[in-house]
């Protein structure tokens, strides 16, 4: 009985394990994903102030009466600014952990399958 109840306690201590590591992993993939997203908005809220102020400089350019002034500083303004590259954000936890929520499954079957054979086992030669 001490031996049955000794392996019990091991796998349920076994199994707490591996869901405190996944849950930590999870946990980590979130944290990264919402660093990545952060950096992605910081960048483009840059991008949107500097759109916004080319558009306050044209929207006065487009004021001015003197031709050569607008002339000289119009083709900068209206230059498009770098395309920096656009983010590609995915984000679908479906599949994320899918591989993970299928092995858990198979492991409880198994377990599950397991543990009533060998009670059967042990109530048949019991």
């Amino acid at each position: 009985m001490k031996k049955n109840k000794k392996s019990f306690t091991e796998l349920i201590r076994s199994i707490k394990k591996i869901h405190t590591e996944v849950i930590e992993l999870i946990g980590d993939n979130e944290k990264a994903a919402v660093n990545q997203a952060e950096g992605h908005m910081k960048k483009l809220e840059q991008e949107i102030a500097e759109l916004r102020r080319r558009n306050a400089e044209l929207k006065q350019l487009s004021e001015t009466e003197d031709h050569i002034h607008f002339l000289q500083n119009f083709q900068s303004l209206c230059a498009a600014p770098e395309a920096g590259d656009l983010p590609r954000v995915t984000v679908n936890t479906d599949t994320s952990f899918e591989a993970v929520r299928k092995a858990v499954s198979e492991l409880k079957d198994h377990i599950e399958d397991f543990c009533k054979v060998e009670l059967v086992k042990i109530t048949t030669t019991g």
